[in-house]
């Protein structure tokens, strides 16, 4: 007998194993995962459910560089942003490792698109097909 609590905490459980299935895969991959969700004291891979409750059963993916590289990046003068040798530095590691991520993730048979609205810059990462 199906009711909307057992559904609901059917659906919460897929989006946590996905999310785990997603973790591990990326740690055999060699990848650190990130242990808190600020980027200022982690790094590696940082996966997160946004809402188990609605939409598809999915997870987004965030590479965290070295904490050192973020807030050097969050006290540089907004206007030598673009000459600044340690902001490229970053933005080459992201755009290596979104694409590594994103390699890895979509051999072992996940669906990998890029987030939208207030997610942009993340992995939306679902199942793919069965």
């Amino acid at each position: 007998m199906y009711n909307s609590e057992s559904g609901g905490l059917m659906r919460e459980m897929q989006h946590f194993t996905l999310a785990e299935k997603v973790k591990n895969l990326l740690a055999t991959a060699g990848l650190g995962i990130a242990a808190t969700a600020d980027p200022g004291y982690s790094t590696g891979a940082r996966v997160e459910i946004d809402d188990p409750g609605s939409g598809e059963v999915a997870v987004y993916v965030a590479w965290r560089v070295h904490p050192t590289l973020y807030h050097h990046f969050l006290t540089v003068d907004p206007a030598r942003l673009a000459a600044d040798e340690r902001v490229a530095l970053k933005v080459q590691l992201e755009k290596s490792m979104y694409q590594a991520l994103r390699s890895v993730l979509e051999y072992a048979g996940f669906r990998v698109d890029r987030a939208t609205g207030e997610r942009a810059g993340e992995l939306h990462v679902t199942p793919g097909p069965q």
